[in-house]
């Protein structure tokens, strides 16, 4: 999880690099945190699914366990 989290953060600083190298001062300010907040967005997303996914993979261990 840690892993796709930094992924994710360094796509995130890239994409706001180029923005910053393409973009005037007031659009990269317009626009800069909706980038963010999307990168943010989709790495919560994908950790709530990747969780409930680990948490029946775990139950259903524990239960062939038995």
């Amino acid at each position: 999880m840690t892993f796709v989290w930094g992924i994710v953060l360094v796509m995130e600083s890239v994409v706001r690099v180029i923005m910053v190298n393409r973009l005037s001062t007031s659009q990269f300010l317009v626009v800069s945190n909706f980038v963010l907040y999307g990168f943010i967005g989709a790495a919560i997303l994908w950790t709530v699914v990747y969780r409930k996914k680990s948490a029946r993979r775990l139950e259903q261990i524990k239960l062939n366990a038995i």
